[in-house]
């Protein structure tokens, strides 16, 4: 009897123990969700040069990567748009930060349509429960005609577009309008021509507050050339330069934010 007392404590024991244990990984993770805003950020090499010679992020390093995470949005306050960095590395001049591509609005109900559906055609997961619509939508078919025999008419269809876009990360979110417009916009933006020459490196840097995992899946996209049926923001540079009898530049992506919050 005294030998089952003694292990019915020690039981007791390590029970209080793990609970102890179970409460300060549950105060820890308050403490982290209520911490302070932290800066960070994501890079992404394009695909080109070989492995390791790709000099776009070593001439862009975190020192400049922290500061123009501060600036983007001071020079395009609301919007947020991206901004182009150009460098001539032969030259070893300095960067010209200078390159804003004209993004214009939110993304209307179609062309958030027509995002959705280029995603899932790279493999992007895209759940919709009414995903004839979303298509009907994309190819151009007025909103009114689809809503005919949608639950709720219209007022119910465009409920149903502003939470399936919205939840997807389609509209509004900033990144999903900075990656449309910038691959849809024409004219293109300047990727070449530096005040005092051309350049040999691009480097596109957008800052985000919150990081929708297919927004940033698409931005990864971005960086690799050839995909069947997608025109990728690293086809678009290639192209502008092999136009003009250039070779291809060393580019990257770089996505910051100050507080950059998971959705």
């Amino acid at each position: 009897m005294k030998v089952n007392n003694l292990f019915n404590r020690e039981e007791f024991g390590m029970f209080i123990r793990f609970l102890y244990f179970l409460l300060s990984l549950l105060a820890c993770q308050n403490i982290y969700a209520a911490g302070p805003a932290c800066f960070n950020y994501e890079t992404y090499e394009h695909q080109g040069p070989a492995a390791g010679a790709n000099n776009a992020l070593l001439n862009y390093d975190h020192a400049m990567i922290a500061v123009r995470n501060i600036a983007i949005p001071v020079l395009a306050p609301g919007a947020l748009q991206p901004q182009i960095s150009l460098f001539d590395v032969v030259a070893g001049g300095p960067w010209d930060h200078t390159i804003s591509p004209n993004l214009g609005g939110g993304l209307t109900y179609q062309e958030a349509c027509m995002m959705a559906l280029e995603r899932q055609g790279i493999g992007i997961t895209v759940r919709f429960q009414h995903f004839a619509s979303i298509q009907a939508i994309a190819l151009g078919t007025p909103l009114p005609m689809v809503a005919m025999g949608f639950p709720g008419g219209l007022v119910g269809l465009t409920q149903y577009l502003d939470n399936a876009l919205g939840g997807g990360g389609y509209r509004p979110t900033v990144l999903a309008v900075a990656l449309y417009r910038l691959r849809n916009n024409l004219p293109y933006p300047n990727f070449v021509a530096l005040p005092m020459g051309l350049a040999d490196t691009v480097l596109i840097h957008f800052h985000s507050q919150i990081r929708v995992s297919k927004n940033v899946k698409e931005l990864s996209y971005n960086s690799i050339l050839n995909i069947a049926g997608y025109h990728s923001i690293k086809d678009i540079i290639d192209a502008i330069y092999n136009v003009i009898g250039l070779p291809p530049p060393h580019s990257a992506t770089v996505l910051s934010s100050d507080n950059l919050q998971l959705h």
